[in-house]
């Protein structure tokens, strides 16, 4: 404890001492925002500023920090608190808090407290964390105001924001907030579990938490964040408290419920509450009056009807049953708490669905005992119906409720006078609902009533006895007429019989049911019901087949037809039966009705629906059949109408009666009728039409819940017992083991299960225990290894079985005998331990039938496929071993079983164990003892076993013995068999190999187990013997057959088993096959060579090829080689068939073909087979083949002979030429593709020139057939034929030729036009092509020279191909004609006295293009390909230089000579591509090279041009000349135009006009780079454009001559100065006529348009004062005419504003004002408007300073025009002009605008002599300035305040009339200030200067009032015009008004009731004279205005209510 001098020293001590203290060091500042090094950086003005701007965020975000008063406390209490002024006005940045007074310092903080927690929704906005910064630093909050800081922050105790505030925060340690410490020393978060756990230990915390909320809500700054806090950390808490002390109750309580008190929108506040709530109810036990509270704060919070906000029903009924369930039950709620909850909308539904929950009980009850004495409400009985009625209610709670109604309906007698019609209603009302609980809970109410009566009798008084009598009497008539009050009980007989139909008494239900029947009688007799009577009785009769009472059943039955015929009308016969047995099932009813229902379903039911007999039989008879001791009698009931009488009189049951029930004879006769019911069922079931599913039914009776039919379907599954019902059985049986029943069967239990009829009487006395259930399944199980087997059953237990065998009574009995046996031995063998007393019955009973066959049948499980057989392989193992065994001395050999044994070694399933075990078998077969006779002989594997081999006893003891020796490696791994039969039998003699193989694979062949053949034939893979092909035959067989149905057997081991059959068929030796008599394996190999290679015998051909490849290798390695001719010749034709099928095939028999043909005799004998038969003669019908392709099969030769080395023969190559013209002359079609690379190869090497030839028509031949085959061998044909052919001067070489190219040619021709495209491309590729014809033409004869040329090009086609053909022609003589002179080269290269002349025009082009490409290939400047950029032979010693320049030169010289004039005047007409300008061109760029090594090239270029020139007509020679002038060549341009200039000016006007075009396109083209040094100084372009003007004023020239002055002074630039003013006069003359002249074209305007601005562009300096006087003039006359942003003008004075001097265009605009300023006309307006345009352009691009110079003269120009807005009343000009002031002000600084605001203000207010329209203006332009400048022109507000309230106040002071002019006025003052308040930020309008305007503003009303009424009365009265159109327009109007605005014309009324009208004028506002009008309109008589007056009526009623009686 400190002491009192401390203590004084400490509360004596500065606030500041912390900051006096001499350090070593500078303090650190405290910062919200920055860190300690940071923050020093940042002085208190900065931060001021920075804060006062966030402050301003923030009161737009919340209007809160601007309110004069807020709420703060914990009362709520309002509280002064200018935030502003206190914490960040100037006064506040000064202020010292630690200097201030007491009084001073509480009202700061106070203001600080209340501010910040106002801040909490903004804490996590960027202008919070600014002002907390301010607060920080300046009044040090986070040391005086900690509370309120945590206040703020804690809510956010997890996020960023407050670990800062935390880190800078003074928490003193006695402080109870002290656990904050080591969360700010570690700047962590606050978790919840930390503050949770503080709350736990800290009350004071725990308040502090607590209060939050409540404080929140109170001073409405409730917000998500802190809503979520509070219900989280509260729940926390009180979940967290061990034990809730009064002390906490009494903060925690008022928390919870504060929030739930005060008004609030949040819904979100109650739902907090309410789970808080409901968890608090759970912690504590709480006091009644505190459970009434806390429900009725809770209900206060239900939304009522017709709002949005609030709480829903549903969340109120669960939290209230959550907050009561926990507590004592009430008795009752008060009665406002009741009330409140009635009124709840969905009350009843919501009791209704929450009655499932527990504890609901204790806030239902006592909410209905609260709304007892309100019973009479509709409202109120609803809930009590509602929980009446609910399947959910508890029996506890019906008693209750019924209790409360039933003193309520007993309670009218000892009601008070005044409370008599209360009550009595009240009784009625509960009489009403006890109905509904005489319904539900009949003796229930008996027993309320009863206990009701005795309270009532125990009184003693005399008196009040009576009084009990009476109310005993009361209760008893209560009961009697309850019917009376039921919601059914209607006033027809129909609906109260039928209620009395669901009586609880039965002698009613009884009473009803006659009499519904006696209603249905009088129906049928006369008369009839409706149909809702009938559904009525139908329903009533349906619903009585539920009726627990015999008599009611009795009589419901007595009528069965009348019944039948009633209840089938509404539902089906066969639902009605399911209703019935649902009855009966599962739990069976008393007897007496079980057995009603059975005589009625068994007799008139089944006799009236005979269709439903089986299913009377099984489903509702089945069950009771089956007689016992205890169920004795009810099953007597059920024989009745069931079963034959034979039974029983046989055992004489019926005759004796039941007296001797008890004895053993009695139960005896029941045995024996039991056993008589099963045969006489089995019996039936046999004899059954539908069999299948009458056992189906029987199946499913044995999992039955009832014991008897479940005992009875057992009994009688047993009697019925055969093989394929058998299997059947034991899978309904679903046992999986039967280690279960060794406890319950013993060993005489087994004993009876086996016998019949001891089975049958064990079921009779239990037939529901364990014991019997097992002793049933036990004698099935036991019957059945005692069935025979089919009678065709060989024995053959060894099967593979498929994957489902077939129960049914069809399929293969053997199959399902043995699946059955296995099934049964699966399941003996299926115990975990030891084996139970029934398997070794079923094991030794099964083992006992099979005898001697009992090892193959543990074989056949060995082997099974089934995984149910995996788990009993041991077992099968253990059981074989002591089966042989048993035998070992016997002498037998099992040497039959050794394959199987060996399957099952080599099987993957078997483990180690089971393979020692194996082989323990395997060795106990090689016992010494004398074999007398082969175990399964010819039986093993059925009628298949007499195919098998036999061992001698010597080999079967080797062989074993030899296999024992590896006994370890096979244990260890399976497949050491392979490599165990490779080393013995290799190693042994060969007869002992042969004997073993043989007989191994004799079971391959028989063994009826797939795996077990695969498996051996693996075993066998490496044994080499040549019988193995022998033994395999069968097999190889089966595949070749059957492939179908031994894929089907193998399934997924199919491959794997077709692999290793051809495997080890294929150890054949060429001997065997080359045998000649009764070779079978030869056939046998052709077969499968046939399966292999045609792939149609197997739907899946993959499978073969894998084998097919091995198949070819044997043959080619080992086979094929050392057969004979015909062997060979045979396997080949079979290939060559196979391969002609395609697909895979096709190449595999091509391939295996080319690698056996190495014979020619062999080869010679294949084609003269294939050969196809010569030409037929044709039929009518020609013969049907069965091959639709017969020529496939020599293709195939073909094609193998092709890719394999034949042997040379003379013979061969004749048979092949033979065999090829067979093909071509024969009618079959040929295949699609043809390899001709043998005839290319015989072509390039005979010397035969008679082969050759025959060779070359073959060929041509073959292009016609097949052209795809030719072109792939088309060049070394035409190669060879050019070095042999060509130079034979002979006829018929020349008519080969000539064949060849014209069946060849088109081919190729076609070829490479798909290839590629027209043009260069297309050159390229045919260039090679092209060039064998070329380089062969020296060959060429040269008289058939031109011919076979001619021939050529007319074959290839000479649009495309004539240009390529000339260019390599030309290229031919290029070495020559580079040395001739022009004439010599003229006949070398020239096609005159040419048939070719017409063609070749069209490709001159081409060829000086190539000429280009070539030049781009010589500069390298582009890497294009060329046609001719080649090099041939002979110039590889010469520059690829000089060689293209050689080449180019010659082109040239062929361009030049192709178009003289002879030719042109010969050519045909060439295409648009092929015209004189692009050659011209094409030569001018030529001409024009600029590299000095290519003067080779321009020079003949040069020479070319001249001669095109020379001989073109005038007009393409100005083309021409336009042509030329493109290039950059100044010699060139120079030369043309020196030509042009002296041509000119001898053309003709008429001339002119014609080539106008051609100038115009010269002029257009030219540059101005040093042409305009050179060619520009001549006198004719001077000429000509002094000239232009001229042109200009002749209307034929006058378009072109303004393009071309266009293209001048864009082109020229300054040489255009001297006709600058003479251009401009022109076009501004032109653009003023088309004003007034409509004819002439638009685009001559435009034109001019366009050189004006091109003058502007290229001269924007000499556009001087007269220029600009008339352009803007024109602009201000074409704005006259037309709108301003139509005006064709606009874009050239915008360019102008831009582009002149800004001082000249405004000195023109302000000289012409003078001009326009006169009084203008309503036509002149749009002047001004173009006028004030082209100002506000100026202004826009003016300077700064150049506006400021000319200030004086513009806003002349500014006051003088609003004056003419007032003299002409024209608004637009006004707004235009206002438009050009603001950017006028724009340009002004604040000393240059604030004398124009004075002047212009003095001009308005000062110099105005009464005229308003100054006024006006002035407010229309200082309100465009507000909307400009925005809060920057509120300082010169001081100017107007004065002069804008003196008006106002004249307003003020005006009687009702005024003017238009008055209206705008007042309109724009208005306007102003509105505009000015909108744009303040807080700086100008203070308290002063509002406090100016204010009464001003407020004397305005009365004129607001007059404005709206006049609006008001004029629209109305052009209602009354004599225009029926006028009158809808009026009335649409006033409607739309009266929508938008119809609450301010009735609102007026309240506002102004002291200035216009009093309070007692009904009519408010403007609606009194609107009816008015309306009523008026109503009687017109237009149907429109009728129609439209009644809409305005809709929208007046629609705000101001009915108006029918104004």
């Amino acid at each position: 404890m400190p002491s009192a001098l401390a203590s004084q020293l400490a509360a004596s001590a500065s606030l500041n001492a912390s900051l006096l203290q001499d350090r070593s060091k500078k303090r650190q500042t405290d910062s919200y925002l920055f860190t300690g090094r940071d923050a020093a950086s940042h002085d208190l003005d900065s931060v001021h500023a920075v804060a006062t701007s966030a402050f301003s965020q923030l009161c737009a975000l919340s209007p809160v920090f601007l309110s004069q008063t807020v709420k703060y406390g914990p009362d709520a209490s309002s509280i002064n608190a200018d935030f502003e002024q206190t914490l960040f006005s100037e006064s506040a940045k000064n202020m010292d808090r630690t200097l201030q007074t007491k009084e001073v310092t509480a009202n700061l903080d106070r203001n600080i407290n209340a501010f910040l927690v106002h801040l909490g929704p903004w804490l996590m906005e960027a202008p919070t964390g600014k002002v907390l910064e301010w607060l920080v630093r300046r009044f040090r909050i986070n040391e005086f105001n900690v509370d309120a800081v945590l206040t703020l922050f804690l809510p956010y105790h997890e996020s960023p924001h407050f670990v800062k505030m935390l880190s800078i925060l003074h928490i003193p340690p006695t402080s109870c907030f002290s656990f904050l410490l080591p969360f700010k020393s570690a700047a962590k978060p606050l978790s919840r579990s930390a503050l949770v756990k503080e709350m736990v230990s800290s009350v004071e915390v725990a308040r502090f938490v607590a209060e939050l909320l409540p404080a929140a809500v109170g001073c409405s700054y409730s917000h998500h964040t802190l809503l979520a806090f509070n219900a989280a950390t509260m729940h926390d808490y009180i979940s967290s408290v061990s034990r809730l002390d009064d002390g906490m109750l009494a903060f925690i309580l008022p928390a919870l419920l504060t929030p739930l008190q005060t008004a609030s929108k949040d819904v979100n506040i109650a739902l907090g509450s309410f789970v808080l709530l409901c968890v608090l109810s759970r912690k504590v036990n709480l006091k009644p009056t505190a459970i009434c509270a806390i429900i009725g704060a809770m209900a206060a919070q239900v939304r009522k009807v017709r709002k949005k906000s609030g709480v829903s029903t549903t969340q109120f009924i669960k939290a209230a049953v959550a907050v009561c369930s926990p507590q004592d039950e009430l008795s009752e709620f008060p009665s406002s708490v009741g009330r409140a909850c009635s009124k709840m909308p969905g009350l009843d539904e919501e009791l209704s669905s929450v009655l499932r929950i527990t504890g609901a009980e204790k806030f239902v009850v006592p909410l209905l005992r609260s709304l007892q004495n309100w019973l009479h409400e509709p409202q109120v009985s609803s809930l009590f119906s509602a929980v009446l009625n609910s399947t959910d209610v508890p029996l506890t709670m019906t008693k209750t409720i019924t209790a409360m109604l039933v003193r309520l309906a007993t309670s009218v007698t000892s009601a008070s006078e005044e409370n008599v019609g209360l009550t009595e209603a009240n009784a009625h009302a509960a009489s009403s609902l006890l109905a509904l609980v005489h319904q539900r809970h009949f003796e229930l109410l008996r027993d309320v009533a009863e206990d009701v009566a005795a309270d009532s009798v125990s009184l003693s008084d005399e008196g009040v006895n009576d009084h009990k009598k009476e109310r005993m009497k009361r209760t008893n008539s209560l009961l009697a007429s309850f019917s009376l009050h039921h919601p059914l009980a209607e006033s027809t007989d129909v609906n109260e019989v039928v209620v009395a139909s669901a009586d609880m008494s039965k002698d009613v239900r009884i009473d009803a049911v006659h009499r519904l029947y006696a209603m249905l009688r009088e129906t049928q007799s006369a008369g009839s019901l409706s149909s809702s009577d009938m559904a009525s009785i139908q329903s009533a009769l349906l619903g009585r087949i539920y009726d627990p009472h015999y008599s009611v059943l009795q009589a419901l039955y007595a009528s069965p037809d009348l019944f039948l015929s009633t209840v089938t009308l509404s539902t089906t016969p066969k639902k009605l039966l399911d209703a019935i047995i649902s009855q009966l099932l599962p739990t069976p009813p008393a007897r007496s009705i079980l057995h009603a229902h059975v005589e009625f379903l068994a007799g008139p039911f089944v006799k009236a629906h005979p269709e439903l007999l089986a299913e009377v039989q099984q489903d509702a008879l089945f069950p009771f059949l089956l007689a016992s001791k205890a169920k004795f009698r009810t099953s007597c009931g059920v024989w009745g109408p069931s079963i034959s009488q034979e039974v029983w009189n046989q055992v004489s049951l019926l005759e004796e009666g039941c007296a001797k029930e008890d004895t053993e004879e009695f139960v005896e006769k029941i045995c024996e009728a039991n056993f008589g019911v099963v045969g006489l069922i089995a019996a039936n079931i046999l004899d059954s039409s539908d069999l299948e599913k009458d056992t189906e039914h029987l199946l499913s009776k044995m999992e039955d819940t009832m014991p008897h039919g479940r005992a009875l379907a057992y009994l009688i599954c047993r009697e019925l017992l055969q093989i394929s019902f058998a299997i059947r059985v034991l899978r309904a049986l679903r046992l999986n083991t039967l280690d279960d029943t060794d406890d319950a069967l013993t060993e005489s239990s087994l004993q009876e299960a086996q016998d019949g009829r001891r089975i049958i009487a064990k079921a009779t006395i239990k037939p529901g225990g364990h014991g019997t259930n097992l002793a049933l399944q036990a004698s099935i199980l036991a019957v059945v290894p005692g069935l025979s087997p089919p009678q065709n059953f060989s024995g053959n237990w060894i099967l593979a079985l498929p994957s489902h065998v077939s129960p049914g009574l069809e399929g293969d009995k053997s199959q399902q005998y043995v699946f059955l046996m296995h099934s049964l031995y699966a399941l003996a063998c299926s115990s975990a331990t030891a084996p139970t007393s029934l398997s070794a019955l079923l094991l030794r009973t099964l083992f006992l039938n099979l005898r001697e066959n009992s090892l193959a049948f543990l074989l056949g499980i060995l082997l099974s496929a089934w995984p149910s057989m995996d788990g009993v392989r041991t077992h099968a193992v253990l059981h074989a071993l002591a089966f042989l065994r048993g035998h070992v001395e016997t002498g037998v050999d099992f040497q039959t079983v050794l394959p199987s044994l060996l399957a099952v070694l080599m099987d993957h399933r078997t483990d180690k164990r089971d393979r020692a075990l194996v082989l323990e078998v395997i060795s106990l077969l090689s016992s010494p003892v004398e074999k007398k006779y082969i175990y399964g002989m010819d039986t093993i594997y059925g009628q298949a076993s007499s195919e098998l081999q036999y061992l001698d006893t010597k080999d079967l003891t080797t062989y074993v013995k030899a296999m024992l020796q590896f006994r370890e490696q096979v244990v260890q791994d399976a497949t050491f068999i392979r490599v165990f039969h490779h080393r013995h039998l290799q190693g042994s003699s060969t007869k002992y190999r042969r004997r073993v193989s043989c007989f191994l694979l004799s079971h391959v062949i028989v063994h009826p187990i797939p795996f077990a053949r695969v498996a051996l034939l693996h075993s066998l893979e490496d044994v080499s013997d040549n019988t193995k092909a022998f033994m395999l035959v069968p097999a190889v067989k089966s595949l070749t057959g059957d492939p179908t149905t031994v894929s089907q057997v193998f399934g997924s081991l199919f491959d794997e088993y077709t692999s290793l059959v051809v495997d080890g068929f294929l150890t054949v030796t060429p001997a065997n096959l080359s045998e000649t008599e009764g070779n079978e394996i030869w056939l046998v190999f052709t077969a499968v060579l046939r399966s292999f290679f045609r792939s149609s015998k197997f739907s899946a051909a993959m499978r073969i090829f894998p084998r097919a490849t091995y198949f070819a290798a044997a043959l080619e390695n080992r086979l094929f080689a050392d057969l004979g001719l015909e062997r060979r010749s045979e396997i080949c034709v079979e290939l060559l068939h196979a391969g002609a099928q395609g697909g895979e095939v096709f190449f595999a028999s091509k391939t295996l073909l080319g690698k056996l043909l190495r014979d020619a005799t062999l080869i010679i004998q294949l084609l003269t087979g294939e050969a196809p038969a010569g030409k037929r003669v044709k039929l009518d019908t020609p013969p049907q083949t069965g091959d639709s392709d017969k020529l496939q099969p020599l293709t195939i030769l073909s094609e193998a002979l092709a890719t394999s080395d034949i042997p040379g023969s003379v013979s061969l190559i004749s048979h092949l030429l033979e065999t090829v013209n067979s093909v071509i002359h024969s009618d079959e079609p040929l295949p699609h593709s043809i390899r001709l690379e043998i005839l290319v190869e015989l072509i390039r090497v005979t010397d035969n020139s008679q082969t050759f030839n025959e060779a070359l028509l073959l060929m041509a031949n073959l292009a016609r057939l097949a052209p795809k085959s030719v072109l792939h061998n088309i060049m070394p044909v035409f190669t060879f034929m050019g070095s042999n052919v060509f130079h034979r001067d002979d006829s018929y070489s020349l008519k080969v030729i000539q064949s060849t190219i014209n069946s060849i040619v088109p081919v190729m021709v076609s070829s490479l036009k798909e290839k590629y495209s027209a043009g260069l491309e297309l050159y390229l590729g045919a260039r090679e092509f092209l060039r064998i014809f070329t380089d062969a033409a020296n060959h060429v004869p040269r008289h058939r020279r031109q011919n076979f040329f001619l021939h050529l090009a007319e074959v290839l086609g000479p649009e495309e191909f004539l240009a390529p053909l000339c260019m390599l022609l030309v290229d031919k003589v290029t070495n020559r004609v580079v040395r001739q002179t022009p004439e010599e080269a003229q006949y070398d290269t020239g096609p005159s006295n040419s048939n070719a002349t017409p063609f070749f025009p069209p490709s001159t082009n081409t060829v000086l293009r190539e000429c280009t490409r070539l030049v781009s290939r010589l500069s390298g400047a582009e890497e294009k390909a060329a046609f001719l950029d080649y090099i041939r032979d002979e110039e590889h010693s010469v520059s690829a230089s000089s060689v293209i320049k050689r080449r180019i030169q010659v082109l040239l010289v062929f361009s030049s000579i192709a178009l003289v004039p002879d030719n042109r005047r010969e050519q045909k007409q060439l295409p648009a591509r092929c015209n004189t300008d692009d050659l011209i061109a094409l030569l001018v760029d030529l001409a024009t090279l600029q590299d000095s090594n290519l003067s080779d090239i321009t020079s003949p270029a040069q020479v070319a041009i001249t001669r095109v020139i020379n001989t073109i007509p005038a007009g393409e020679f100005l083309s021409t000349v336009a042509v030329i002038l493109r290039s950059a060549e100044q010699k060139v341009n120079i030369g043309v135009l020196e030509v042009l200039a002296e041509r000119i000016p001898l053309v003709s006007r008429a001339a002119m006009i014609q080539i106008i075009n051609h100038i115009h396109e010269i002029i257009r083209h030219q540059s101005a780079g040093p042409l305009s040094g050179a060619a520009l100084e001549k006198s004719s372009v001077n000429a000509a454009l002094a000239v232009l003007p001229h042109y200009m004023c002749v209307d034929p020239l006058l378009d072109a001559s303004l393009a071309d002055t266009v293209a001048i002074s864009a082109s020229l630039g300054p040489r255009v100065i001297p006709y600058f003013r003479d251009i401009v006069e022109v076009c501004v003359a032109i653009l003023r006529d088309d004003l007034h002249d409509n004819d002439r074209l638009a685009s001559t305007g435009e034109t001019a348009v366009s050189t004006l601005r091109s003058l502007l562009t290229t001269l924007p300096a000499f556009y001087g004062t007269q220029e600009l006087n008339q352009v803007v003039k024109l602009y201000v006359d074409y704005s006259s005419c037309t709108v301003t942003p139509s005006n064709r003008l606009t874009p050239l004075l915008k360019a102008l504003a831009k582009r002149v001097a800004p001082g000249a265009l405004m000195q023109v605009l302000y000289e012409l004002w003078a001009d326009l300023r006169k009084e203008p006309t309503k036509e002149d307006v749009q002047g001004l408007v173009g006028y004030f345009t082209a100002f506000k352009w100026s202004l826009k691009g003016a300077p700064r300073a150049d506006v400021l110079e000319h200030l004086r003269q513009v806003f002349k120009v500014f006051l003088e025009a609003f004056d003419v807005r007032l003299s002409f009343g024209a608004q637009e000009v006004e707004s235009y002009a206002i438009s050009a002031f603001i950017e006028l002000v724009v340009k002004l600084n604040e000393s240059a605008f604030r004398p124009l605001v004075r002047r212009l203000h003095d001009w308005a207010f000062v110099d105005n002599t009464g005229v308003t329209e100054r006024k006006t203006s002035f407010c229309h332009i200082y309100i465009a300035l507000l909307e400009y400048f925005k809060a920057l022109m509120n300082p010169y507000m001081t100017i107007l305040i004065r002069s804008l309230t003196e008006t106002l106040q004249a307003f003020g002071t005006l009687d009702t009339s005024y003017s238009t002019s008055d209206a705008a006025l007042w309109s724009g003052i208005m306007l102003t200030l509105r505009k000015s308040f909108e744009n303040d930020d807080g700086v100008f309008w203070r308290e002063d200067k509002a406090a100016v305007v204010l009464p001003h503003l407020l004397s305005q009303l009365p004129i607001t009032v007059n404005l709206l009424k006049r609006l008001n009365l004029s629209l109305l009265m052009h209602t009354r015009s004599e225009d029926a159109r006028l009158r809808i327009l009026a009335l649409e109007c006033a409607a739309e008004i009266w929508k938008a605005e119809g609450g301010k014309l009735i609102g007026m009324r309240p506002i102004l009731e002291d200035f216009v009208y009093c309070c007692a004028d009904p009519t408010l506002g403007f609606v009194a004279e609107t009816a008015t009008f309306i009523t008026e309109c109503a009687e017109d008589e237009n149907d429109s205005v009728v129609r439209e007056t009644h809409k305005l009526k809709n929208a007046v009623e629609s705000v101001a209510g009915t108006i029918s009686d104004l």
